[in-house]
């Protein structure tokens, strides 16, 4: 589970804690890492401490005029390094990989101009990749001029972005329907296994599909009838020196501090869960403390469930999708939702998710309706016979 700020993490693999420190810089500017391991996170930030408190250790420094743009984004990178968890770097590092390094790496730091970077964005929306295949998403271009503001700041350029304006997507996901929840749940409910058990807690706590495959039986309280979020599982590049493996999964803590979050359990689904209870540090998909399974084959899993099922095909996403969406109009207090949700507002909640169905909104057409002519029905019986006589 990575720290908030430190690059300190557990590996599935076997279990230990990993961290890496910057050593040293080679002569090419880049950072050379030291990897500390250990059997406890405590373990493994002590030894971080002595390692670093060893060093005389040299710092990005801001880029000087003349040098190319390319050279500030390593810097960047490696004094993100330092403050982010592993997955957001790895985020980081595809997305200037992928979009940034090709068509702004070679311009020198001085050049740079918020013209520039407009145009840019403007040519991700239109032709997203390097290579023109497909425009990006207004999601990843609007994530890719934040990461470029803050390279800027870094870098002490005077390069204003806050002109730069980009068009959220309004896309809406799908949602399952009253009639496809009824039969998901009773499919899922019928000779159930791990499988269709975590298809079945997402459905109705609205987890994510990393929560789910992070999540062990140790924070399953059937007593209290809740369930606790702490981690989250991710396949992430491997930037090890020495591995072959070019991608790892590593479990961590929630992207904010709103995932850390408490969920009660229905009394129905407490019941199912009492029946499959296991060893409190196996995962709850594979029931064994030492095999996990990951996101990718959980929606894999997910997609044969819903053939089986007679379902049309979707995402896994789905799930929590139509979680949110139908506790809202069942008419769940809103802050308590977004909090079950593990959103840092209750306007992303009902940004991205709460979206009503058309037959709710015929349900209060017809309510507004029978208003108004109960309203004028009642001011005509009670007004004077001279305002309906016709003279």
């Amino acid at each position: 589970m990575a720290r908030k700020g430190e690059n300190i993490w557990r590996r599935v693999s076997d279990g230990r804690w990993e961290g890496r420190v910057i050593q040293e810089y080679g002569a090419n500017g880049k950072a050379r890492y030291k990897f500390l391991y250990g059997r406890s996170y405590k373990e493994v930030k002590e030894k971080v401490k002595a390692f670093e408190s060893g060093l005389r250790g040299q710092k990005p420094a801001p880029a000087k005029a003349g040098r190319l743009f390319s050279d500030v984004l390593s810097r960047w990178m490696e004094n993100a390094a330092m403050r982010v968890k592993e997955s957001t770097l790895m985020r980081y590092h595809g997305l200037i990989q992928t979009h940034i390094l090709p068509r702004l790496g070679k311009y020198p730091v001085d050049k740079m101009s918020s013209e520039l970077i407009e145009s840019f964005i403007g040519n991700l929306l239109v032709s997203g990749r390097a290579d023109g295949k497909g425009g990006l998403s207004p999601k990843t271009a609007q994530d890719i001029l934040v990461m470029l503001k803050s390279v800027f700041q870094y870098a002490g350029c005077a390069v204003n972005l806050e002109h730069i304006k980009i068009r959220k997507d309004r896309k809406e996901s799908r949602i399952f329907s009253r009639d496809e929840r009824d039969r998901l749940v009773a499919f899922l409910s019928a000779d159930t296994d791990l499988t269709k058990l975590g298809i079945l807690l997402s459905l109705l706590t609205g987890i994510r599909v990393g929560e789910l495959c992070a999540l062990r039986w140790h924070s399953i309280d059937l007593g209290e009838m809740t369930l606790t979020i702490k981690e989250t599982m991710q396949r992430v590049k491997n930037l090890s020196p020495g591995d072959a493996a070019k991608t790892k999964i590593i479990i961590t803590s929630p992207k904010s501090a709103n995932g850390m979050r408490a969920i009660p359990l229905p009394s129905a689904l407490a019941a199912v869960l009492k029946k499959m209870e296991a060893n409190p540090n196996a995962f709850v998909l594979t029931g064994n403390s030492k095999k996990y399974a990951e996101p990718r084959t959980v929606q894999k899993r997910f997609k044969g469930v819903l053939k089986e099922a007679g379902l049309a095909d979707t995402n896994f996403h789905t799930l929590r999708h139509s979680f949110i969406s139908s506790c809202a109009e069942a008419g769940f207090e809103l802050k308590a939702l977004s909090e079950i949700a593990g959103h840092s507002s209750v306007s992303i909640t009902l940004g991205r998710y709460v979206h009503s169905s058309f037959a709710i909104k015929r349900s209060c057409m017809e309510k507004m309706s029978v208003q108004c002519y109960s309203q004028s029905d009642s001011q005509s019986k009670s007004a004077p016979d001279s305002l309906h006589s016709t003279g």
